[in-house]
């Protein structure tokens, strides 16, 4: 019964990356910056896996209010906050599109149309399965960036 469901996974995420899918990548380091005592250049080695078609799902449409510190320390009415928007999405990755046992960490990072999206979690769909049929990302633009790669 249930390999009949965990199917329908499959034709879903397929469905998915036909109709929404777009290009991007993923970045991570799989060696130490190394230091030139010298100069005082770092040169860091990237890895890139690119991947055709990653289903980018809505950005999180919520406002989020953050307090002042004077308003949690002195319990005061008048302070001082914000509003922002986090910038929050949902990625799906198809673990076909990566290369045979690939475990995405969020020590890596996304890029596409051009802005960088920082990997905060990382959850292989579904998680009792070794091999999996997707990877759910909850990835965070990081603002203010572009990466020309």
């Amino acid at each position: 019964m249930f390999k009949n469901l965990l199917r329908q996974v499959k034709v879903v995420i397929y469905r998915l990356k036909r109709q929404y899918g777009l290009p991007m990548s993923i970045k991570y380091m799989d060696t130490d910056d190394i230091y030139n005592l010298e100069t005082g250049e770092v040169v860091r080695d990237f890895l890139e896996i690119t991947i055709k078609r990653g289903i980018l799902l809505p950005e999180r449409q919520s406002v989020d209010y953050m307090y002042d510190l004077s308003f949690i320390a002195a319990n005061k009415n008048f302070t001082y906050g914000g509003f922002f928007e986090p910038g929050e999405r949902a990625v799906l990755i198809d673990v076909h599109d990566l290369p045979s046992a690939f475990i995405i960490t969020p020590e890596m990072y996304i890029v596409f149309q051009s802005r960088r999206y920082e990997i905060k979690e990382a959850n292989k769909i579904p998680d009792h399965i070794t091999a999996g049929y997707a990877w759910l990302l909850k990835v965070k633009e990081v603002s203010a960036t572009e990466d020309d790669s």
